[in-house]
């Protein structure tokens, strides 16, 4: 029966199998064998020199076998630094002529002679292309480009990238407008090449230019958001769904444009300002580019998904745009948003987060922050931090990383009532005063925690508040909190939680109740006993779509306990390991006459305690520096362990 099956249906078995099964599928039958070596050939990588002056000599097998099946390919990838000059590329054309997919890593192309032999009319099947310019240098290398770009009218994704740094700008908005006038099928485009200012003499051009109503997704990804550019992609891409503009760390452009100085003179300066430039100076003229922009018909109407990874050095970068935005009423979605920069005031850093806010409070789903300290501290009173939205009434997925900035939970829970799924990453995480003053039901289902220390009361509060709450994950956290003087016990008490899934990985435990010590000051205050409790058994609980079900059910109270030791393998890293019964019970024994013992270390044993964990088979050394209990109702899956897994 499988010998009867349609060509179809096998090229769609063959795309659901390993490429070492694809191999055996060719044996099969006859029938077989033309759908799986279409599979087997339908992407290809070419790597490395050598192996692209095999493919290309007449007198090597693996020429032979790329002529004969180069017709199956569709998807090629050239990569490594081949520096392929075009008597090569006319070959690679030869034998891959039914292309869709090319990608063009950095390094692959020769661009000294680019452009002068290669025939890309034979590419015109070509439907996404990616290309990163290394060796572009100027001259007429930007007009190759173009003129390669009008070969290709069938292209429906374009990613152009220069990865050096300081190079000389390429590509005017007149060159981007000849791009589209080549490839009006196009779908998505970025760029990553320098771009030339946009003068304010332009503007009045820009003004008439025919949108291109295919695009769906724009990303600039070199420089400072730049409001020329801005005012051209606003009347340019009137249909587009995803805007991103991405600065390159290593980008410092100024924003004037080159010339042969290394300032340009006063007189030149008046010639050559763009327009960013003259808008920077005050916020009467930042009213004035609102004004230009307000004459628009439309901004970005479609609108949903904002990409920005920026470091403005003066707030009206991105002011403006959210004024926009809130002013247009975009109804954005996701807000992807990186916010590094240690040059600007904090009044300007909570002006541009407050605009942010305000433009898309109401309609946002998802927002994705990272930020540094220096650009988000001191907000205060009025101007609304990221942190403590005035109400996220929509967003349901909220993931923010922020390096030495305090989050209070209870407050971001307040004011995204129906978030659903919380990603964090900052020191600390902690409490307000006035947390536990009637805390409302919160319907968070997910929350995950990376790098960052926690305070240990922030558990039983989730517990408590987040009823439903059902995935919990800890990586490179430290929790801290004192330990009872009677029990020598740290207890994380999360009883009301019932964990489908439940992961602690390279968590460290420290008795502590100052939040704002650094961990390497404390060494010696480090816990390395967990308890991990479930309250009642899982195998009676049913989740619907809302939680478990919970039935009544007797106290099943079961124990694991771990120990943090150094690794019986590698000395030089650390496990969690499992304590035996009898362990256990010793364990259990000394913390309940804990009170009663001396717990000062001897100095050998403190300078010891500090250099790092015991050996296992010196565990008890560690039961004077307390136990941690993580206590939940019960968890259908869980992993607690010193360090990652597959």
């Amino acid at each position: 029966m499988s010998v009867k099956l349609p060509f179809e249906i096998l090229g769609i078995i063959s795309s659901y199998v390993s490429r070492r099964d694809m191999i055996r599928c060719l044996t099969v039958c006859k029938s077989w064998r033309a759908p799986f070596e279409d599979a087997l050939w339908e992407t290809i990588e070419i790597d490395g020199y050598g192996k692209m002056v095999a493919i290309c000599s007449n007198l090597t097998t693996l020429s032979t076998v790329y002529q004969k099946n180069g017709h199956r390919v569709r998807t090629l990838t050239l990569c490594g630094h081949m520096w392929i000059v075009n008597e090569e590329l006319c070959i690679i054309q030869q034998y891959f002529h039914k292309l869709k997919h090319l990608n063009i890593r950095p390094s692959a192309l020769s661009w000294y002679d680019f452009g002068k032999l290669a025939n890309w009319d034979s590419w015109k099947s070509l439907t996404r292309l990616e290309i990163h310019m290394t060796e572009l240098t100027g001259g007429d290398k930007e007009e190759e480009i173009i003129e390669m770009l009008a070969s290709l009218p069938n292209l429906r994704h374009l990613y152009l990238d220069d990865d050096l740094p300081l190079k000389k700008e390429h590509f005017t908005w007149r060159a981007i407008e000849k791009i589209h006038l080549y490839l009006p099928l196009l779908e998505y485009f970025e760029m990553g090449s320098p771009l030339v200012a946009i003068s304010q003499h332009d503007l009045p051009d820009i003004k008439y230019i025919t949108p291109a109503s295919n695009l769906a997704i724009v990303k600039i990804n070199y420089g400072v958001m730049d409001l020329g550019w801005l005012y051209y992609c606003a009347i340019k891409y009137p249909s587009i769904h995803t805007f991103g503009w991405k600065i390159k760390e290593d980008n410092k452009r100024p924003l004037y444009l080159e010339t042969t100085d290394d300032e340009p003179s006063d007189e030149e300066s008046q010639q050559i300002e763009s327009l960013p430039v003259r808008l920077a100076r005050s916020g009467v003229e930042q009213k004035k580019a609102i004004s230009m922009f307000s004459k628009l018909a439309y901004f970005f109407p479609h609108l949903k998904i904002v990409e920005l990874n920026d470091k403005p050095n003066s707030e009206w970068q991105h002011t403006v745009f959210w004024k926009l935005i809130r002013q247009f009423r975009v109804p954005l979605k996701c807000v992807d948003y990186d916010f590094y920069n240690t040059d600007i005031d904090t009044e300007s850093s909570g002006k541009i987060m407050n605009e942010h806010i305000l433009a898309c409070s109401n309609s946002l789903e998802a927002l994705r922050l990272r930020a540094e300290v220096t650009a988000l501290s001191s907000v205060l009173g009025t101007c609304a931090d990221p942190m403590y939205p005035s109400v996220y009434s929509c967003l349901v997925d909220l993931h923010i990383s922020l390096v030495s900035k305090e989050i209070e939970l209870d407050i971001l829970l307040n004011h995204c009532p129906v978030l659903r799924w919380l990603h964090l990453s900052a020191r600390p995480i902690i409490l307000s005063a006035g947390s536990l003053v009637n805390p409302a039901t919160h319907g968070l289902k997910r929350i995950k925690i990376e790098d960052a220390k926690v305070d240990w009361r922030i558990f039983s509060y989730i517990s408590l508040r987040c009823k439903y709450l059902s995935h919990m994950s800890l990586f490179d956290v430290a929790v801290c909190g004192p330990i009872s003087q009677e029990t020598g016990n740290l207890c994380l008490d999360m009883s009301h939680t019932h964990f489908k899934d439940l992961k602690l990985v390279n968590v460290d435990f420290y008795s502590l109740e100052d939040m704002y010590t650094e961990e390497y000051q404390c060494a010696d205050e480090l816990i390395n006993f967990i308890s991990f409790e479930q309250t009642e058994s899982a195998h009676s609980k049913v989740f619907d779509t809302q939680g478990p079900l919970n039935t009544p059910s007797e106290n099943h109270t079961q124990s694991t306990w771990f120990h943090l030791c150094l690794s019986s393998i590698n000395k030089t890293h650390q496990e969690l390991r499992k304590l035996e019964q009898h362990q256990i019970e010793l364990a259990q024994k000394y913390f309940q006459s804990f009170h009663n013992k001396d717990h000062n270390l001897s100095t050998e044993d403190a300078q010891y305690k500090i250099s790092g964990p015991v050996d296992k088979n010196g565990w008890a050394k560690d039961l004077s520096h307390g136990y941690v209990t993580l206590r939940c109702a019960y968890s259908l899956n869980h992993l607690i362990s010193a360090y990652y897994q597959q």
